[in-house]
């Protein structure tokens, strides 16, 4: 029997609030839940209707560059920041894969795109080097990267059945998530280094370039 409208639909979110939580799950960005909202709707800041979201943690103060002492404080903070634009791009790349179509994000500053490139400019501040310019083809980099990873099967199959858990729960809590994400994958390690070694071999190369050219002042 074709499903509804309203399934259909339910379960576009719950893959694209699946990319997000899974690679927040996979990467250590912290959050403490993940939800649908079919009946009790939410409108964000342009009144546009929130159908799913990823409740995450407040962040770290150790990524503020006034925190940064040494040279390996402002490498953790480019590894957040990082981490931060791969989940937050998974999201619309998970329902682009569910849906066979590409997902355009229309909500301006409110859309994943958006919350990215926000990642993006705090992020370099890390790079000293970095122009606006290098923000957005470091995230385009990062968006490919990420598309790559969420088709590898065994990604896509945790993805899977994160999502179809939040359809029937409609709210799952981080620990059910890295629940999930444990016992779905034949090997987490292997899964997580996927997400690191593609991160360095595709988003890394220009990084690595500006990174020759930033003296990090201890001083």
């Amino acid at each position: 029997m074709a499903k509804s409208y309203r399934q259909r639909k339910l379960e576009r979110i719950a893959f694209h609030e699946s990319g997000h939580a899974v690679v927040a799950a996979l990467t250590g960005i912290e959050f403490t839940k993940v939800c649908l909202t079919p009946e009790n709707k939410v409108c964000d800041s342009h009144g546009m209707i929130v159908m799913g979201s990823l409740k995450l943690r407040r962040c770290p103060d150790w990524i503020s560059p006034w925190n940064w002492n040494t040279y390996q404080d402002r490498n953790r903070a480019r590894e957040y920041f990082r981490n931060s634009i791969c989940m937050t791009l998974a999201g619309p790349l998970a329902e682009t894969l569910h849906t066979g179509c590409w997902q355009q994000d229309t909500r301006g500053e409110d859309s994943d795109e958006a919350l990215a490139m926000d990642s993006a400019d705090f992020a370099r501040d890390a790079y000293s080097s970095w122009t606006p310019k290098d923000s957005r083809e470091y995230v385009n980099r990062l968006r490919w990267q990420m598309l790559e990873t969420l088709r590898a099967p065994d990604v896509w199959a945790v993805v899977k059945v994160v999502a179809l858990e939040l359809v029937k729960r409609k709210t799952l809590n981080s620990s059910r998530v890295h629940s999930l994400v444990k016992r779905r994958m034949l090997n987490s390690s292997r899964v997580h280094s996927l997400v690191k070694r593609q991160g360095t071999r595709k988003a890394g190369l220009r990084v690595t370039r500006l990174e020759a050219d930033t003296k990090f002042d201890q001083g």
